[in-house]
């Protein structure tokens, strides 16, 4: 039959669209329904029942979080969107339920505009910019019914927002060092925005710090800063100190005595109305941001290198003393901190490791202890994946997730970012019932970890270092069986001897006795079988050009640009289920009932197989 449409293909099968799925990439069929991964700019992995209908969204899209807020019981953050190249951002908030949804999409795609947001009872307040002509704008979102307002444009970048009961106040100008930079207000109402304090500031950093009617801010310049104030409804210009090193300020905060701020190295304390600085911890390794609770000040930490693999947060009290590590070993933290009641909330990722599939945002206890995920998502568009009865496995970037296949928040198996401290991706993924394997892009070795997580274990290096990490992995029967340099090969599953299976070499599959692969180019590749003890190779499709192949007990099954196919494993006759004249070869599975595939961004369905 023709592509257009459902009917009975060559098998005598009934055929029938079963979902719409643009742009899927992957199929594999699991307790009755059809999991697939695509480039959903919202959600990439979902599933929909064997039999139609609603389909499920399983796993988010998460980019780079850039700041966290909460406010009752509800977490805010913005969000650089995966593989945005000009710097389009989300607006998201997560429910105590783990609802996630979008407020709204903006571009931060000026050099220094702000992450920064402010939350009320009313409303969610945040600053987007447009790279030409270089102009922010500061915007509420209702938290009623989802409207924006426009409360302020600005002709220039907007680097920090921050607010008190009645006002919103920010930081506005052109990045340039020097160039004319104001502190500035406006009513949450609405209204004329009012100069508070204007002038050839260096850089201002850090972000502004507002209470009892004063606003704090800094002023960095090459390698020192100065921290300023001026009353929030307007009046003289002070300035509480200046610091000639260790510049730049990273964050600013206060309380009814001190005004609070990290620095390159140190976090310090000043009195409110100026006087002598105190630090109260020294020797920090660029401290990226500062909150208060009751007692003390919270930072995050980053424990080295510019990549900024791991990091900590810790804490000293207000008065000074010991310094304390509250979290340690934390997953790249991203620099955003908060506190709400006798938790602490914090975003990871950052600009680098976020693409590396690290974002994520989580909360502990301000005493430390367990860590719970508060948000997290997939950044690879159209990820491999692997599942089982219960989760689904799904390489992301560098980092080996683990989703519950009903869908909900990924947990970090491994991340190659982390443990190599290099920027790589999960090259190819197997599953057997107790262990994920996989090869890396950046190294000649397969690793294996439990799936219930624990000790990442090496279990085959290659010998010598040639082009390209072992590809195709497939594991069946206590073995794993890839593509390497003299062709197919095998290992025990938990490592030891490797043995030459065939040196014809194609993207496999593989059962108790024999590997298939799909051997020759795109247009004329033929699917083949050899025993998995090497031997004699069978060709058992000639010029198939299969894009995706699957197995069950008795068939191989395929979809290419022309054709869906059976073609018994025994070998003999090929059965086609349709010719195709349209968009196929995106993926194929199979359950105990019915074969599925797409075609024209479709999901269909053969039955019976």
């Amino acid at each position: 039959m023709g592509g257009s449409g459902g009917g009975s293909g060559g098998t005598g099968a009934t055929i029938s669209a079963l979902a719409p799925a643009p742009n899927a990439f992957r199929l594999q069929t699991q307790n009755g329904e059809i999991i697939w991964t695509d480039d959903d700019d919202v959600a990439n992995v979902k599933k929909v029942s064997g039999s139609g209908g609603p389909i499920a969204l399983l796993a988010m899209r998460m980019g780079v979080p850039l700041n966290v807020v909460v406010h009752d019981q509800e977490v805010y953050w913005i969000e650089e969107k995966p593989l945005s190249g000009f710097g389009e951002r989300w607006l998201k908030k997560v429910s105590p339920d783990e609802t996630v949804t979008i407020l709204a999409e903006g571009s931060g795609c000026v050099f220094g505009n702000t992450s920064d947001l402010v939350v009320d009872a009313t409303n969610v307040y945040w600053a987007t910019s447009t790279c030409s002509p270089n102009t922010s704008t500061i915007e509420a979102i209702s938290l009623a019914d989802g409207l924006p307002t426009t409360l302020a444009t600005i002709n220039g970048t907007v680097s920090a927002l921050s607010s008190d009961g009645t006002h919103l106040y920010w930081e506005e100008g052109v990045v340039t060092i020097g160039s004319a930079k104001s502190v500035m207000r406006l009513p949450k109402a609405g209204g004329s925005p009012q100069t508070l304090a204007t002038g050839s500031f260096e850089q201002f950093r850090g972000g502004l710090a507002i209470l009892n009617g004063q606003v704090f801010f800094s002023d960095s310049h090459f390698i020192g800063y100065t921290i300023r104030k001026v009353p929030s409804a307007g009046g003289a210009l002070t300035t509480l100190i200046d610091v000639p090193m260790d510049g730049p300020v990273r964050g600013i905060t206060a309380d009814d005595v001190n005004v609070y701020w990290s620095d390159k190295t140190s976090i310090n304390a000043l009195p409110v109305n100026g006087g002598s600085r105190s630090v109260l911890a020294s020797g920090q390794n660029q401290p990226l941001s500062i909150i208060l609770n009751s007692d003390s000040v919270f930072w995050v930490e980053t424990l080295c290198c510019t990549s900024q693999q791991t990091g900590r947060i810790k804490k000293v009290p207000v008065g000074g003393g010991i310094v304390e590590i509250v979290l340690d070993n934390l997953a790249a933290p991203g620099g955003s901190l908060t506190i709400d009641g006798t938790d602490v909330f914090w975003t990871e990722g950052g600009p680098l490791l976020g693409r590396e599939g690290l974002g994520r945002l989580a909360r502990a206890s301000l005493n430390g202890g367990a860590i719970t995920t508060v948000a997290s998502g997939i950044f690879n568009p159209k990820p491999s994946f692997r599942a089982d009865d219960q989760f689904i496995y799904i390489a992301d970037v560098s980092t080996i997730k683990k989703l519950p296949i009903n869908g909900g928040f990924p947990e970090r198996l491994h991340s190659i970012a982390l443990s190599q401290q290099v920027f790589g991706m999960v090259n190819s993924m197997a599953v057997d019932d107790a262990f994920v394997y996989w090869s890396e892009s950046t190294s000649d070795v397969i690793r294996r970890t439990p799936k219930a997580g624990g000790a990442v274990t090496t279990i085959f290096v290659r010998p010598n270092v040639v082009t390209g990490p072992p590809a195709s992995l497939t594991v069946a029967d206590g073995f794993l069986y890839w593509l390497d340099v003299q062709g197919i090969v095998r290992m025990p599953s938990a490592g030891g001897s490797v043995a030459t299976v065939s040196s014809a070499a194609g993207s496999l599959i593989a059962d108790q006795a024999y590997v298939y692969f799909v051997q020759g180019g795109p247009a004329l590749s033929d699917i083949k079988k050899v025993s998995v003890n090497g031997g004699l190779v069978t060709t058992l499709v000639p010029g198939a050009a299969a894009g995706a192949f699957t197995q069950d007990d008795s068939h191989i099954y395929w979809t290419s640009q022309t054709e869906v196919g059976k073609v018994p494993k025994n070998g003999g006759s090929v059965s086609v289920y349709e010719q195709i004249v349209k968009d196929s070869g995106g993926g194929i599975a199979v359950d105990d009932t019915s074969v599925y595939w797409m075609r024209d961004d479709v999901l269909w369905k053969a039955t019976p197989k």
